[in-house]
């Protein structure tokens, strides 16, 4: 984890909870970043291994999930996965008939690691 990132998860680790939630505009200047660097510390904290707390957003703002709420969050996160392939899926069935190129997978992968 960068150096932001590490202070950011430090700082969550004081919002654990939902209901203990931080604001994002309030975590973005404490750090003195802006929502969109926010937004990608947080990615990358999420996608730590590492990290042994989960984070976790609602419409209150960022928090570490107890673990109730780490199972609901995975549900969430799983549920919007599959969503997301049975689009793909569909939008694969549907190249050629309105005259649309089909985009190789390994060109979107490599779009999903950036």
């Amino acid at each position: 984890m960068t150096s932001t990132a590490e202070m950011i998860y430090d700082e969550l680790k004081e919002h654990v909870g939902r209901e203990n939630a931080i604001r994002a505009e309030e975590l973005a200047e404490k750090f003195g970043i802006g929502e969109r660097q926010l937004r990608d510390h947080i990615r990358e904290i999420r996608r730590d291994s590492e990290a042994e707390s989960v984070v976790a957003s609602c419409n209150s703002g960022y928090y570490i999930c107890t673990k109730d709420e780490l199972l609901k969050a995975n549900e969430r996160l799983y549920s919007q996965a599959f969503s997301l392939l049975k689009t793909a899926n569909a939008n694969e069935k549907k190249v050629g008939r309105s005259g649309q190129m089909k985009m190789r997978l390994d060109e979107m992968m490599k779009g999903a690691e950036a």
